[in-house]
């Protein structure tokens, strides 16, 4: 792993020297659980720039904690008390369609928009409304569509089944007892990951929230309900991160054994459960691998799984710092992925 670590903190390196990023941290773990990772560069800029950033830094995870919801309704899945085809509405009475199944949420085919509705002033309200109404652009099973609606409606099926807040059932059965403690919601009043503000990372400066967040999670509707979601909301260090992509490696009893099978099985298209398959070729007839899987965060991370090489990614950037405006990420990052996979 040392060849690959040092590439990728060369990658992260160049985008610092580049003003591209004010830092990185970058983390590769092997099958045994052994990790190896690497920070360059500063905290931010304005009131952290003279901060150096540390490996025991916390990032907000944004899109990352699709991946933690997947992993927990897989769980639920081999006890047998959900199945892929379970419908929503099933679960929550109240929901506007009786077609959708929480497979086909997880595969981001269920026909859901991206997104709510796009309003100056979006309220818990209105956020609520959109979640539940059920309202579908495409037949559901049909069309893959990356949603974020999705999978804020799997955080309330979570809580449905399992009769407990979703701070709670997630801290109680996926990061407790996985020994992922430097990993968590941050939901005031009622627990989740605990930590001094100075060790989490800034990101947006958004006045309305009182300036330059940290420790507070950067995803509007995930704020708007409450701090914790099905789609974004989660903190972590570089470490925890490296020891989550290992489960996806290497799992323990409450999950598939043989897990690369098992998310190949539950192939739709270029997406599987909660992850997306790394593809070449072009958009209009591209080349599927499943054993490369990815997922991005919108905050400006990364995690990757390579089933050749049993070895697992993790790349954490606060690239929203100050400002979402630093849109290079959107094509940078993709080095970095593209560098994980090219290792034989």
């Amino acid at each position: 792993m040392d060849q690959l670590i040092e590439r990728l903190e060369k990658i992260a390196q160049t985008m610092v020297d580049d003003g591209r990023l004010f830092g990185a941290t970058v983390g590769v773990v092997n099958f045994k659980g052994q990790k190896e990772i690497a920070s360059v560069g500063k905290v931010g800029t304005g009131q952290f720039a003279d901060e150096l950033l540390s490996v025991n830094h916390i990032y907000d995870l944004a899109s990352l904690t699709k991946l933690y919801t997947t992993m927990r309704f897989i769980q639920l899945f081999k006890a047998g008390q959900v199945t892929p085809n379970t419908t929503v509405k099933s679960i929550l009475p109240n929901y506007g369609n009786d077609r959708v199944t929480v497979g086909q949420l997880l595969l981001h085919n269920a026909g859901l928009p991206s997104s709510v509705r796009q309003v100056p002033a979006l309220t818990k309200s209105m956020l609520e409304t959109d979640i539940m109404a059920g309202e579908l652009i495409n037949e559901p099973g049909r069309v893959t569509k990356y949603s974020d609606v999705g999978f804020m409606l799997l955080g309330k099926v979570l809580t449905a089944v399992t009769g407990l807040p979703l701070v709670t059932d997630m801290t109680a059965n996926l990061l407790t007892p996985k020994k992922l403690t430097a990993s968590g919601y941050r939901v005031p009043g009622i627990g989740g990951l605990q930590a001094p503000t100075s060790r989490f990372v800034p990101t947006e400066d958004v006045p309305v929230r009182g300036g330059i967040l940290q420790g507070q999670v950067d995803d509007f509707k995930a704020y708007l309900l409450g701090g914790a979601a099905g789609h974004a909301g989660m903190f972590a260090t570089a470490s925890d991160a490296l020891s989550f992509v290992h489960e996806w490696l290497m799992p323990d009893d409450d999950l598939p054994a043989n897990m690369a099978g098992y998310l190949a099985a539950n192939q739709a298209g270029i997406r599987t459960f909660g992850w997306h398959f790394w593809t070449y070729g072009g958009e209009d007839n591209p080349v599927v691998v499943t054993d490369w899987l990815y997922q991005t965060g919108f905050t400006g991370t990364i995690m990757a799984i390579n089933y050749r090489t049993m070895q697992g990614l993790v790349v954490l950037t606060n690239r929203v710092h100050p400002s979402r405006d630093n849109t290079s990420w959107l094509k940078d990052r993709y080095e970095f992925t593209q560098a994980f996979f090219d290792q034989v």
